[in-house]
């Protein structure tokens, strides 16, 4: 997969987006001064500032604008209805689809990078780190449970998501080590190891070695061997990455 570089703005970039909010706005007004109740589930309108803010690489910019643009196809204002009282767009609607393809491709993807098996203990990986596919059914969603369905959506398919995702994973474990180990003698050798590593490596680590898993309960006599060994497995993946 091709590395992504944060967006350098251009004035074509901001120009493009401005001109997108206008558009979606100027629709947003016609449909209500024909249909005042149409507010009531239409989208949000629109700024550029909020939609700048979103935006770390070109294919955000890309992303997002494509997705405001389709808005303005014909047909794409009508109403849909959930079987629980739920009213949004068509668009909207669409918009979940295509951003729910995205959020499943990159599952996909990490699972096929990772391989994740019984074999190395680490099939839990894909539930703890929502792997699975997500589906999309629409008929039983309320208003409350669509809004926080879109908001997953949303934060899932940035293109920073799993970035995100990997250095929380690594401030965790950190955390993990401190409130198993921090009263120990060993403390400080594990954190001189894996201290400066970077976060991907933490995350690569989970699907690859069981045995980097921290537990939080180890009986006192035991501390020292699962010390050690913990040390020696670090030492030994970090090694394999050179």
């Amino acid at each position: 997969m091709r590395k992504k570089y944060n967006i350098r703005w251009r004035d074509s970039d901001t120009k493009l987006i401005s001109n997108t909010v206008r558009s979606f706005n100027s629709k947003l007004t016609r449909i209500i001064n024909k249909n005042p109740d149409a507010k009531y589930y239409l989208p949000e309108r629109l700024n550029t500032k909020d939609i700048k803010n979103q935006i770390v690489t070109r294919d955000d910019l890309n992303r997002i604008v494509k997705s405001y643009r389709r808005f303005l196809t014909k047909g794409s204002e009508n109403p849909v209805f959930s079987d629980e009282g739920l009213v949004t767009t068509s668009w909207q609607r669409r918009e979940a689809s295509i951003m729910l393809g995205v959020v499943n491709r990159e599952r996909s993807r990490q699972i096929k990078i990772h391989e994740p098996s019984t074999y190395k203990g680490t099939m839990g990986n894909v539930q703890s780190n929502s792997l699975k596919p997500k589906k999309l059914n629409f008929k039983p969603q309320t208003t409350k449970s669509w809004k926080r369905f879109i908001e997953s959506l949303k934060k899932q398919s940035r293109s920073t998501y799993r970035q995100e995702q990997n250095e929380q994973y690594k401030l965790n474990y950190l955390k993990a080590v401190y409130n198993v180990f921090s009263d120990t003698r060993f403390y400080n050798d594990i954190m001189r190891t894996i201290e400066d590593l970077d976060a991907q490596l933490f995350a690569d680590a989970s699907y690859d070695n069981a045995f980097l898993d921290i537990d939080f309960v180890y009986d006192e006599g035991e501390m020292e061997i699962v010390a050690e060994k913990l040390i020696s497995e670090w030492k030994q993946y970090i090694k394999a990455q050179k």
